[in-house]
């Protein structure tokens, strides 16, 4: 099958696309501007990686009415399906133009679209070439809505959902690495060794097996950490041993970062524990030590020393901890996918969200207060002066990234809002684990993917209603707010409201948004077309 796609230029998430897609069918993709063309982007934004497709860029001599020309020379190579990434720029309409009248199909793929009340002259434009394509790729019902105001057949709009985010994207959002072990570690002053945890509710919760595991592990590596809350530390009898740590926790978040900061849990009890289950969602091997049987993540041990043995080698073999990062990240899968989910269930996705986040203010060296952030250009349609005016009203620091902001924007700003320059979608990533609520204040956005790469973090995010992937993706108090465009009062209430929204609502929310997803339905549609056409 011979694809060609005719697009604007080569946005880093689009290049992602097109190496999947062209992974399963003949794809070229002509790019009718090259990235020195977009002054206003920076360099580090772009993906020069066109290793899975075909890439053309057009000369950048114009006719004038602002046609490249030589567009001609590549439509009329037989291609199966020739889809349009817009139809705004004269050189589209100059091919689509050439399409129709030798009567060759052609489709149009919008990320998004608002109608607006277009002037007439305007609407005839689109009409005219909407009306004329054998069919519409679009992001969902928004879209949808959109082509069919503007001419096209419903039974001919294609939806798929449409992302930047990859399958691994997805995943890393959810997983602590070991650096961000050794980041709570530093942050928890506990030193650089093997560190084994288990957390009880009594001292009676000490078994004689546990003891016997403390007198005889290596004291010089291992360390252990006791987690006990609303007790008398004194009252536990390990004075003798200096790797031995008895601390008292006063909050389940507190709990979770010296889990999370944990090597290894040991459970002391015969049933299935909450925090068993939140060891197993934080990637940690179990052991566990209970009526004198012993086993590790399930698998039966001959003897308590048989589990002193193996620690060290457990801890320190790689391809047993990304098994288990797989283990916990299935568990994770299927606690997203589900309709139904425990309060068990529910909590321990917030702490491992909550988690996350501690690590990541530590990282970025900001304060445990709120965080909201939000990113872009710093443009007027952008609405970031919106947000700063409702700044003043919330009850967290606002981190503003995409550029370098003029005086209008520095006349706005209030103690709690901070300028971030330009980041790539890697340095992007601490910002997203740190934050709590994601704000996309825009006038407008077609689609506007920094919603869906939020969501993918487990942030709710607050939208105005002129961006489409938050009328897409946002369920109205569940997972985020939509406001009316311009509000920054309606904003800045929002925002203190979305900061009581659990995370798993958000991941549930985006689960289904990943490029792969989208390369394959591409495929489905193509094939679907091509089965119709030899009808």
């Amino acid at each position: 099958m011979k694809v060609l796609f005719i697009t604007n230029y080569p946005s880093p998430y689009r290049v992602e696309f097109f190496n999947l897609l062209g992974k399963q069918c003949d794809l070229s993709v002509c790019f009718l501007n090259t990235p020195e063309e977009q002054t206003h982007r920076s360099d580090k934004w772009f993906n020069n990686d066109y290793s899975g497709f075909k890439a053309v860029f057009l000369n950048k001599k114009t006719n004038k009415l602002g046609i490249k020309k030589d567009i001609k020379n590549i439509i009329k190579h037989s291609f199966d399906i020739i889809v349009f990434g817009g139809y705004s720029a004269p050189t589209q309409m100059y091919a689509m133009e050439y399409l129709y009248n030798h009567r060759i199909p052609y489709y149009i793929e919008a990320d998004g679209g608002l109608i607006k009340q277009d002037k007439f002259f305007k609407r005839l434009i689109k009409k005219h070439f909407v009306g004329r394509a054998s069919g519409c790729f679009g992001s969902g019902n928004i879209t949808r809505k959109y082509f069919t105001h503007y001419g096209a057949k419903d039974s001919k709009v294609y939806d798929y959902c449409f992302t930047s985010q990859k399958e691994s994207d997805l995943i890393d959002a959810l997983v602590i690495s070991d650096d961000d072990k050794r980041v709570l570690k530093d942050n928890l002053a506990i030193s650089e060794a093997t560190v084994l945890t288990t957390i009880i509710n009594s001292i009676s919760d000490i078994n004689n097996d546990f003891r016997h595991l403390i007198t005889n592990c290596d004291s010089h590596n291992i360390c252990i950490n006791i987690l006990c809350s609303n007790l008398d530390v004194t009252d536990f009898p390990f004075e003798a041993y200096s790797n031995v740590h008895v601390i008292k926790v006063e909050s389940d978040i507190e709990t979770a970062k010296y889990l999370a900061s944990s090597d290894l849990y040991i459970n002391l009890y015969s049933n299935n524990s909450l925090y068993e289950f939140q060891a197993k969602i934080f990637g940690l091997p179990i052991v566990s030590i209970c009526n004198n049987e012993y086993k590790i993540n399930g698998e039966s041990l001959i003897s308590i020393d048989a589990i002193n043995q193996s620690i060290l080698d457990l801890v320190n073999d790689g391809n047993y901890k990304q098994k288990l990062i797989r283990e916990s990240l299935s568990e994770l899968d299927r606690i997203i996918r589900s309709n139904r989910n425990s309060n068990n269930e529910i909590s321990s996705v917030e702490l491992l969200r909550k988690t996350i986040r501690y690590i990541a203010k530590i990282s970025l060296g900001i304060n445990n207060r709120h965080v909201v952030i939000t990113v872009g250009q710093f443009i007027y349609r952008k609405g970031f002066d919106i947000l700063l005016k409702s700044s003043s009203e919330l009850d967290a620091d606002v981190y503003i990234i995409g550029g370098k902001p003029d005086s209008t924007y520095d006349e706005l700003k209030n103690e709690n809002v901070h300028f971030v320059d330009f980041l790539t979608k890697n340095e992007l990533r601490q910002y997203y684990r740190a934050a709590d609520v994601f704000a996309m204040p825009t006038r407008e956005d077609i689609w506007g993917l920094v919603v869906n790469e939020a969501l993918s973090y487990g942030l709710p995010v607050v939208s105005s209603d002129k961006c489409v992937a938050g009328l897409e993706l946002i369920n109205q108090g569940k997972n985020g707010y939509i406001v009316p465009v311009e509000d920054h009062k309606a904003l800045g209430n929002s925002i203190n409201e979305a900061l009581k929204l659990d995370a798993i609502e958000s991941y549930k929310s985006i689960k289904k948004y990943t490029l792969e997803n989208m390369t394959n339905r591409h495929i489905e549609i193509f094939e679907q077309i091509m089965r119709n056409s030899n009808g």
